[in-house]
């Protein structure tokens, strides 16, 4: 069994992992991440989640493996952007027209 420590460290952990594979387009990385149990909407200091960083990168595959896994499409950022305006924003219409399809 896990102490408080160790399972704060272990939510930390997560939350990071997800936040850096949300911006890259490492999709085998993320489906493993998620299978083991990662929260899809784990936010970073700057309140992103995995899927506004697959929104950016224009990766439909993590988009909808994300929205599978329960990823809120309507979260916003701290610049107030959800995932669609960012695959907006860098247009990326593959990406903007999953989200809207969401």
């Amino acid at each position: 069994m896990l102490t408080s420590r160790e399972r704060r460290r272990t939510r930390h952990e997560w939350r990071d992992a997800s936040d850096k594979i949300g911006r890259g387009r490492r999709c085998g990385c993320r489906a493993r991440l998620l299978e083991r149990g990662a929260d899809p909407n784990a936010q970073s200091y700057t309140s992103w989640t995995a899927l506004h960083g697959a929104a950016e990168a224009g990766c439909v595959d993590c988009i909808c493996a994300l929205l599978d896994a329960g990823a809120r499409p309507d979260t916003r950022a701290k610049s107030g952007l959800t995932p669609a305006e960012i695959a907006h924003k860098y247009e990326r219409d593959a990406a903007a027209a999953a989200l809207a399809a969401a």
